[in-house]
């Protein structure tokens, strides 16, 4: 693959996104173009995010019970 040549063969037809892998061509393609979503669970919580796994990101970092050792307060599912 090209990806350390900085070849993007994989080029979405809608704006100059490029990529070396048609996978991450097709996440932008969902997230930017169809307008895929991933609302937070969490009652009260308004985050949206574009990537399910920024969505996991966000609800590990927010809502956990304790980061970095100092407790938080969490919302229940």
């Amino acid at each position: 693959n090209g990806v350390h040549l900085n070849k993007k063969p994989h080029k979405c037809d809608q704006c100059d996104f490029a990529s070396a892998y048609p996978g991450v061509l097709n996440s932008h393609k969902r997230a930017t173009h169809k307008g895929q979503q991933y609302p937070c669970p969490y009652p009260g919580c308004n985050h949206i995010a574009k990537y399910k796994g920024n969505l996991d990101k966000h609800i590990k970092n927010i809502h956990s019970k304790h980061i970095f050792g100092s407790p938080l307060i969490q919302s229940s599912l």
